[in-house]
């Protein structure tokens, strides 16, 4: 059996509380075992609603973990130095990084040689893999032209 990854999230933000934490909790070698906020109360009611141990009011006190989700553009990338780390607020439009942040994280990852990718479910979804395995299998013929949109709804919090 694999070893348990300890995941940080960094801020209870809605895609960590509708998608990111319940899915790292149904995995059976993950586990949330911290959520940081600026509001410490507001991270006690997140974890409390997930079953998360621990929480902090500092994004910087999470270093007990194995890799950090980094939700929200408020959250230090710096916070997760030295672990793995996924920082889903890269391309999200209301709360792009800035690009000295993206730099930061660029550098930690080349100093550390640790894994840092984007959260960014399009580019992972298994359907691109079932398209790319069906355009090398000539399946699809030649592929003369590729089209496409991504919306979605986000209800008023």
């Amino acid at each position: 059996m694999r070893d348990m990854i300890r995941w940080d999230i960094l801020g209870p933000a809605r895609i960590a509380d509708n998608f990111v934490v319940p899915a790292i909790q149904r995995s059976t070698n993950e586990r949330v075992v911290r959520v940081a906020a600026r509001d410490r109360e507001r991270a006690a009611t997140f974890a409390a609603k997930h079953g998360i141990p621990a929480t902090c009011a500092s994004y910087e006190e999470v270093i007990e973990s194995d890799a950090v989700y980094i939700p929200l553009p408020t959250a230090s990338p710096s916070s997760g130095a030295g672990k793995r780390c996924l920082p889903a607020s890269m391309s999200c439009a209301r709360s792009r990084l800035p690009a000295s942040q993206v730099g930061k994280l660029i550098a930690l990852r080349d100093a550390t040689s640790l894994l840092c990718g984007e959260a960014f479910m399009v580019a992972h979804h298994p359907q691109w893999a079932c398209v790319r395995d069906r355009i090398a299998d000539g399946t699809l013929g030649t592929l003369e032209i590729v089209e496409g949109s991504f919306t979605y709804f986000v209800a008023p919090a």
